[in-house]
């Protein structure tokens, strides 16, 4: 039998880095994003968009989560009550003259924890 995946210390920890916290699952039309493990409430995701350097929600934002649930607070998505490994998928657009700008983006959350999403389409 093989076992595929990482070691630390002699013991198996699993198919992603021990290091690795998140992963970058689809990423379309989006200028810049951070994903940062922060000290505070774990099991807690903040979500930020901002837009022509301005806080925001998308209006026809579509989220897709593999578990817990999310609520609008303080021009911030935050998710709550999540299971790790974590998959998020967002979908929006950006209104440009003459059109919409399609933005997708999906990442993992690879280990508990409290994590700030930040995501910004500024020109």
């Amino acid at each position: 039998m093989t076992v595929i995946g990482y070691w630390q210390d002699g013991e198996y920890s699993g198919t992603s880095r021990p290091d690795e916290l998140y992963r970058i699952n689809n990423i379309s039309a989006i200028e810049h994003y951070s994903i940062t493990k922060t000290a505070g409430e774990p099991n807690l995701v903040e979500i930020s968009f901002e837009k022509v350097w301005k806080k925001y929600i998308p209006r026809d934002l579509e989220m897709t989560l593999s578990s817990g649930y999310y609520i609008e607070q303080n021009l911030k998505i935050l998710l709550q009550d999540c299971h790790y490994p974590l998959s998020c998928t967002l979908h929006f657009t950006i209104p440009l003259s003459g059109g919409v700008r399609e933005c997708n983006f999906s990442f993992t959350l690879l280990k508990p924890g409290k994590y700030a999403v930040f995501i910004s389409n500024n020109s």
